[in-house]
């Protein structure tokens, strides 16, 4: 994925002003664009200007669990972002992003980006959805705790 642009059902929700689809695919999108800040920013722009999509007050918010590693805690915002989209909390998952990668050994090759093949882009997908799955799992799992 090169930008906001590949995203045609992020592209569709912004048009429809359907702000909890959009925020899900910009929640995907930034494991998918790799944390990279401006392109995230980008699509942010493209919603506020092709829609009414804004930013959210800033709510801060307790775990109820411990957050022991920059992984933790980034999957923990970006979790909070479906229901808080603030910028603050953005830049949060943004920041933690690159630290969660080097926590994990996760290191991002230019040259596998310019050689992908479709193979490549749904195994992305499937694990984008697994994590979209697992959040949504414990984000039920706390409302109903």
């Amino acid at each position: 994925m090169k930008n906001y642009k590949d995203f045609t059902k992020f592209l569709d929700y912004v048009k429809a002003n359907k702000f909890y689809e959009a925020k899900l695919e910009l929640t995907s999108m930034i494991v998918l664009l790799k944390g990279d800040y401006q392109k995230v920013n980008d699509a942010i722009e493209y919603a506020k200007a092709n829609s009414n999509f804004d930013f959210e007050k800033h709510h801060p918010s307790q775990p109820n669990i411990p957050l022991d590693t920059d992984e933790d805690k980034f999957v923990y915002e970006k979790g909070k972002l479906l229901s808080n989209f603030s910028k603050e909390r953005l830049d949060e998952v943004l920041r933690l992003y690159p630290l969660m990668c080097e926590e994990k050994g996760i290191v991002n090759d230019p040259v596998s980006e310019d050689i992908s093949d479709g193979a490549n882009n749904n195994i992305i997908k499937n694990i984008a959805i697994v994590a979209g799955v697992a959040i949504g799992a414990y984000l039920l799992y706390q409302l109903l705790k």
